[in-house]
C-alpha cells in the first residue's frame, strides 16, 4: 500500500510523496520531562509526523526540522527525529521550540516500512485520481538492525542553551551555582560504555545537592542523552 503524509485539499493538483509500506501507526508515549519520545526502528524515519492538540481541541501540525536555528525566535513548533540505539528519538527539545504544557496531548504518526519490498512496484491509477507523472517507487530500505543504529547516533544542536560536548557539561557545573561545584579539578565528565549515556562524578560534593545537579544538567543536556550520577 501507499500512503500520503500531508494533507490535501480536494480538487488539487500538487506534487505528492507516496510512501509503501504497511499501515499507519499513532504513538502517545509522550515525555513532558524530556520533551520527547522515541517510536520504534520498523517505521519509515521520513514519514514521522509529530502533532499536538491543546485544551481548546485544536490541533497543531509541527514542523520537522534537521537541526536547532537560534534565528528563529522562540515558541515556535519545530521537532527534530534523531537516530537512537532504541529507535526514532523524536524530540521538541530545541532552544526555539514551544514549551509543551502536561495538559497537552501529543501523538506522532508514521509509516510501519516493509522495506525495500516497495522498490519497483506498480502504483495503479485508482478511479476519480487521475496521475500527471508516476515515476517508478523507489528509496524504500528495510529497518535498521540494533547495531546499524548505534553507528548512525548523531545529535544536531548548537552548544548555546544545550549541553553537547562533554567539556560542555564541564562548564555547565562550574556555572551552577551549587555548592561543591567550584573546582574544574574535581568535576569528571565521560562517556559511559552504554551508548548515548554519560557519567558525572563530583569529588567531595555534598551529597544532598546530587538531585539538584542532576535536573539542572537534565535541562540543558541535548534530548536522548542519559545523565548518571556515578561515584
Amino acid at each position: 500500500m501507499f500512503f500520503n503524509i500531508i494533507e490535501l485539499p480536494g480538487n488539487t493538483v500538487s506534487s505528492v510523496d507516496l510512501y509503501c509500506g504497511n499501515e499507519v501507526v499513532q504513538f502517545t508515549n509522550w515525555d513532558f520531562n524530556s520533551q520527547s519520545m522515541t517510536i520504534p526502528l520498523t517505521v519509515d524515519p521520513r514519514t514521522i509526523n509529530l502533532y499536538s492538540v491543546n485544551t481548546s481541541g485544536n490541533s497543531i501540525t509541527w514542523t520537522r526540522v534537521a537541526k536547532s536555528d537560534q534565528n528563529a525566535g522562540s515558541n515556535q513548533y519545530f521537532y527534530s527525529v534523531l537516530n537512537t540505539v532504541n529507535g526514532y528519538l523524536v524530540s521538541a527539545n530545541l532552544p526555539e521550540s514551544f514549551d509543551i504544557p502536561t495538559n497537552y496531548i501529543m501523538f506522532v504518526k508514521a509509516v510501519i516500512s516493509n522495506g525495500s519490498l516497495g522498490n519497483n512496484s506498480t502504483i495503479n491509477q485508482s478511479s476519480g485520481l487521475f496521475f500527471l507523472t508516476n515515476n517508478v517507487p523507489s528509496g524504500g530500505y528495510n529497518s535498521l538492525s540494533v547495531e546499524q543504529a548505534r553507528a548512525k547516533v548523531q545529535f544536531s544542536a548548537t552548544s548555546q542553551h544545550r549541553c553537547v560536548t562533554l567539556n560542555d557539561f564541564v562548564i555547565a557545573i562550574l556555572n551552577s551555582g551549587i555548592p561543591g561545584t567550584e573546582n574544574e579539578d574535581k568535576i569528571t565528565v565521560a562517556n559511559a560504555t552504554d551508548p548515548c549515556t554519560i557519567n558525572v562524578y563530583v569529588t567531595d560534593m555534598d551529597s544532598s545537592y546530587e538531585l539538584e545537579l542532576m535536573n539542572y544538567l537534565g535541562e540543558k543536556a541535548v534530548a536522548g542523552i542519559n545523565l548518571i550520577y556515578r561515584l
